[in-house]
């Protein structure tokens, strides 16, 4: 049994075209910010944990404005930045050293100075993260869920640890996004689980457990765990239409 995101057909253009619009105008996204976070979304979810290849992954990530690549021997990531230097994104991609698909994902975009009909809104800030958990983690004989959910947090974290530091070596851009992700993730555990492991408990909750970032105020945190893959996601900021109309999650016997 294998878990894949299968991709749906698109269903309309027009009507993601339509809601995009909308949204700007309704919340003062800027038609950059929009454009930006839509396409990450889009090829975020369209890299399928334990089926996508590097190859498969390579084809997916289209560029997005003045975009760049960095590889390692067993990730990638493309990252970006406009000119003013205020909005900055990532997707990157981690592949299991053996069967050589993608095991682990990464999107993340950041528009500190964003506006709204010429006025300063709330910024904005998203971190999207999958990631297959090791059997070991997951069989570890744990006291009760909160301590389970805890550890896989925390693998989590070393992963994403892990996978970066050999992206970012020749890019300071990139490693500055890198940075300000493991400034919220680790804000996360000091702020609200190491003072109250209970709190683990609201990760899955409807409305996430929400902390206070240090530079960019209110944010939420929500991490779901199923089928041995860790689903976590952070926002800071109103989300713009989500792309993952066009994926679902489904369980599916390969034999």
């Amino acid at each position: 049994m294998f878990v894949i995101e299968r991709a749906r057909p698109v269903k309309s253009k027009i009507r993601l075209v339509s809601t995009a619009l909308f949204c700007s105008l309704l919340i003062g996204c800027s038609d950059s910010q929009l454009k930006e976070e839509f396409q990450l979304r889009q090829q975020y979810h369209w890299t399928l944990l334990r089926f996508s290849s590097s190859a498969d992954v390579l084809a997916t990530i289209a560029p997005v404005g003045t975009e760049l690549l960095s590889q390692s021997e067993n990730a990638l990531a493309t990252w970006g930045q406009n000119k003013k230097g205020s909005l900055l994104w990532f997707n990157a991609v981690a592949f299991d050293e053996e069967k050589l698909t993608a095991t682990r994902k990464y999107c993340f975009l950041t528009n500190e100075k964003a506006k709204q009909f010429l006025i300063i809104a709330k910024p904005r800030f998203i971190f999207y993260g999958r990631a297959v958990i090791a059997s070991k983690v997951l069989d570890e004989p744990y006291p009760n869920q909160n301590a389970k959910s805890i550890a896989i947090y925390k693998n989590f974290m070393t992963s994403f640890n892990d996978d970066m530091i050999q992206l970012t070596s020749d890019s300071h851009t990139l490693q500055s996004a890198v940075l300000m992700v493991k400034q919220a993730l680790t804000t996360v555990l000091r702020q609200k689980i190491d003072l109250s492991p209970a709190l683990a408990a609201r990760f899955e909750d409807e409305d996430g457990l929400g902390f206070l970032h240090p530079t960019l105020g209110k944010a939420v945190i929500w991490m779901s765990i199923e089928d041995g893959i860790a689903d976590i996601n952070i926002e800071i900021g109103k989300s713009p239409p989500e792309a993952s109309d066009e994926t679902e999650a489904e369980v599916e016997d390969m034999d």
